[in-house]
């Protein structure tokens, strides 16, 4: 998986073009009583499986992102990115094997 240069990335707010600050420390974290124990954005209800799958299916897919979860933190990728290469092919087995997250 292709790292991402994550301060390059711009973000459109009506007409106006800013550029994204360096990624804060963002963590992905599970909790039973935030979409059933799925690991999570920190502070969100944003699935880490659902950032890995924008960023499985395109690197540019950074930016759009953002446009459907605008609430996600600044370093929320790169959060993702970290979980799926720690966790992907554990958590898809656990899936399969006890349709349950870990």
């Amino acid at each position: 998986m292709a790292e991402l240069p994550l301060d390059r990335y711009t973000t459109w707010m009506g007409s106006q073009t800013f550029k994204r600050p360096k990624p804060t420390r963002v963590k992905v974290t599970y909790n039973p009583e935030i979409m059933g124990g799925w690991p999570c954005i920190e502070g969100t209800r944003v699935p880490a499986a659902t950032v890995y799958a924008y960023l499985r299916e395109s690197p540019e897919a950074a930016e759009e992102i953002y446009q459907d979860y605008p609430y996600l933190p600044y370093g929320s990728l790169e959060a993702g990115q970290n979980w799926a290469k720690d966790h992907w092919q554990s958590w898809l087995k656990q899936c399969a094997d006890d349709r349950s997250p870990l």
